[in-house]
């Protein structure tokens, strides 16, 4: 009758392309999770149908094609469309209008380089930002400070370049930090010894220099990498 609220089929050995626009008339459909799959296709627009959905995982499948324009799906809280086969230009711009996610990972797709998406800033209630392998370049903007609720930041394995931006230090409740195979340059910001629940900071492969004398204060740390 149109009144499922959930499909919950990660990890189930499924193979096929998935029929959107049945999927989309479910009116109540809130959370569709359907990771570390074999699912292929394309993602239709028919997606823009879902409006009720708060929680999406796509993640770990063998999809093609661009992500469509996320913006009618306001109500998300977790989108998981990590490590799917999606290639072309990411509706960055669609993110602004998604104000509710505290989980977001978009890493390890070939989308075509694109600088920061200071979108981003905007989604002050995430704990988990996963952006690594996404082709990101330039530089890292000053904006990272107003996500004070997260605890893991991932951005390693891009194109980034410039120094790791200083309000940074604001992010007091991150266990891990990784910034890992960019090309950032300059010091570590005045201030990176406020990040004292870090656990995890991985920082190698970089063109980093200077004092690390601000990471005497992070005794939490359980992993540290700051290699080549």
């Amino acid at each position: 009758n149109g009144l499922v609220r959930e499909i919950n089929l990660p990890q189930q050995n499924l193979h096929g392309i998935l029929p959107f626009d049945s999927i989309c008339s479910l009116q109540s459909l809130e959370k569709l999770s359907l990771g570390s799959n074999f699912l292929y296709g394309t993602i239709t627009e028919d997606l823009k149908n879902c409006t009720s959905l708060q929680h999406l995982d796509m993640g770990w499948n063998k999809f093609s094609g661009k992500v469509p324009d996320l913006s009618p799906l306001g109500k998300l809280e977790f989108l998981n469309l990590n490590n799917s086969g999606f290639s072309g230009p990411f509706p960055w711009r669609s993110l602004e209008n998604l104000t509710s996610l505290t989980f977001l990972s978009l890493g390890d797709n070939f989308f075509e380089p694109s600088t920061f998406p200071v979108e981003v800033f905007k989604l002050e209630k995430l704990y988990w930002l996963y952006l690594s392998n996404c082709s990101l370049t330039g530089q890292i903007p000053e904006g990272l400070g107003n996500l004070t609720q997260l605890i893991n930041l991932e951005l390693s394995c891009n194109q980034f370049t410039g120094e790791i931006p200083a309000d940074i230090g604001k992010l007091k409740n991150l266990r891990q930090l990784e910034l890992y195979k960019n090309s950032l340059t300059g010091k570590l910001p005045v201030g990176f010894g406020n990040l004292t629940s870090l656990e995890n900071l991985d920082m190698s492969r970089n063109n980093l220099q200077g004092s690390i004398s601000e990471v005497r204060f992070l005794t939490n740390l359980v992993s540290l990498h700051l290699y080549e």
